[in-house]
């Protein structure tokens, strides 16, 4: 009963998560001492398990948008993201079997990009489903697409977590993306050209 409150409390609030820890613990008539231990081991790791929800939920609601996670959901599944020095994060979703696109090279791609809260800002579809071309690696598109797109082979579907500095930093685009924002997209290469 006591994971079940607890887990229940964590799900809506982390302060009264906290208070009903403190009260079970506080309350010594009604538990032993193992009965206290167990409940402050099972509430550490529940604690742990939940915290980032809690930041990024909170994170979310106040409108930062610059925070890069470290980890993804790929097909309702939770994986690590691999990153590069510079910060950029990616995952492969599915790995291709044709070329790599050299520097200078048009690719042809397909994407979907969102802020790190699920909110779509750009779409392939949202552009009847066309795929679009442009020159790798020299600048023509943001830093982290020249950065992770090269790597993919064609065929290759690759989820890129962008962080701030090498998306549109201060200067968004759009009031859809605000200043310095992570952008996350998700880039299907089409073909190299």
């Amino acid at each position: 009963m006591l994971n079940v409150e607890l887990l229940l409390a964590a799900g809506g609030d982390y302060e009264e998560a906290s208070e009903l820890l403190y009260n079970l613990i506080s309350n010594e008539g009604r538990h032993s001492h193992l009965n206290i231990i167990k409940t402050i081991v099972s509430a550490a790791a529940l604690l742990a398990f939940a915290l980032p929800l809690f930041i990024s939920k909170a994170e979310a609601q106040s409108g930062n948008y610059t925070s890069v996670p470290k980890t993804t959901v790929v097909n309702g599944k939770k994986v690590k993201l691999k990153s590069y020095a510079d910060g950029l994060e990616y995952y492969d979703i599915t790995v291709g079997s044709g070329p790599h696109p050299a520097v200078g090279q048009t690719v042809s791609v397909k994407y979907k990009g969102s802020l790190v809260d699920g909110t779509v800002f750009d779409s392939s579809d949202l552009h009847g489903g066309t795929p679009i071309d442009f020159p790798i690696g020299v600048g023509q598109v943001i830093k982290g697409w020249d950065e992770g797109v090269p790597p993919m082979k064609v065929g290759g579907v690759r989820r890129l977590v962008i962080p701030g500095d090498l998306a549109y930093g201060p200067n968004s685009p759009t009031p859809t993306i605000p200043p310095n924002a992570t952008l996350i997209f998700d880039i299907t290469l089409v073909a190299v050209k």
